[in-house]
């Protein structure tokens, strides 16, 4: 805008010559005429507004601006002067008359925990101010995912590992079921109840099917392994792959599979078929092609090739075999 005056802004003063631009107090030093006198005028407005926000109360500041967040999530509220007011429904801590609502929330300094879907609403209140005594209002609105405790907004099997670590613990962020502790029956309901899998679905895909056994498989390292994470067939939390992470895979076998019939499993529990028994059948197993629903299934079916050498090794472990001995047996390590 100045340059489009600039011109017009030379005969004006030619005209008006008693009101020639001389700048002022609030000029940035240096500048003449009609620079002078633009610069002058900012200075003075941003001046005035500095002031009249000092007579405000700031707005509280959130520590995060809302989005998704795991059970436990810890919000802090602050403010540099004043007395901080929340709600956690998104209603305004300030009555529409000036008071304090009945619903609101003194903050204590202490985290705001969240376990449940929440709209924050934050004030600021000083019962001596220039105004009303209020901040203008802060708000945010968090989305809880429950077992998302690395907090990505997304379940995964780190997930599920960090579960594993809190077993046994008190954390109550862990604590799926609020019963007080942190336990197995927590790592079920998040496998089996938020997840909606089988122990054994090592990339979280809905099923238990060839690629989750052959990735037990390759992980295989016995009980007295270490360093090894559901991605790779650990499922309880003793941070190995063992007989029985391979046992409970097996169980829980479905192949590619919606309906979540485990065919395995029914040799197992139901047949009481013993391992050798079900190694020998799944060679000859064929399995329900899944669509790209989980709910769908079709007709088709298709011959299983991977798992021949799955029961290939499940014979082998059977028999004692070390992994060392393993390895010279299957085709695929």
């Amino acid at each position: 805008m100045v340059t489009q005056i600039a011109e017009a802004q030379t005969r004006n003063f030619a005209r008006w010559a008693e009101v020639s631009p001389v700048g002022g107090e609030f000029a940035e030093p240096g500048l003449t005429g009609w620079e002078a006198e633009v610069s002058h005028l900012k200075g003075w407005l941003t001046e005035r507004l500095e002031w009249t926000d000092s007579l405000l109360l700031q707005p509280v500041s959130l520590s995060a601006s809302g989005g998704v967040v795991h059970p436990g999530f810890e919000l802090m509220l602050s403010v540099a002067q004043g007395t901080i007011h929340y709600t956690l429904d998104g209603s305004d801590p300030r009555d529409p008359g000036g008071t304090i609502s009945t619903g609101a929330i003194q903050y204590t300094g202490q985290p705001v925990v969240l376990h449940q879907n929440t709209q924050v609403f934050a004030r600021s209140f000083q019962s001596v101010t220039g105004l009303d005594g209020w901040s203008g209002p802060s708000s945010a609105t968090f989305t809880v995912l429950p077992g998302d405790f690395n907090g990505n907004g997304l379940h995964d099997p780190d997930d599920i590992n960090r579960l594993f670590a809190k077993l046994g613990s008190h954390d109550l962020v862990f604590d799926l079921d609020d019963n007080g502790d942190v336990d197995q029956a927590d790592v079920d309901y998040l496998v089996q109840t938020i997840l909606d899998t089988r122990y054994g679905d090592t990339d979280l895909d809905g099923d238990v099917d060839t690629g989750d056994l052959t990735r037990a498989i390759i992980h295989f390292n016995g009980a007295d392994g270490s360093g090894k994470f559901w991605a790779d067939g650990e499922t309880d939390g003793d941070g190995d792959v063992d007989t029985q992470d391979l046992t409970r895979a097996i169980i829980n076998f479905t192949g590619a599979r919606a309906d979540g019939e485990s065919t395995l499993g029914r040799w197992v529990i139901t047949d009481k078929l013993s391992t050798r028994e079900v190694a020998s059948r799944m060679d000859d197993l064929s399995i329900t092609k899944r669509t790209a629903k989980r709910t769908t299934v079709n007709d088709q079916h298709v011959p299983l090739t991977i798992p021949t050498h799955a029961a290939h090794l499940t014979r082998v472990l059977a028999d004692g075999a070390t992994r060392k001995q393993v390895s010279t047996h299957t085709s695929f390590f």
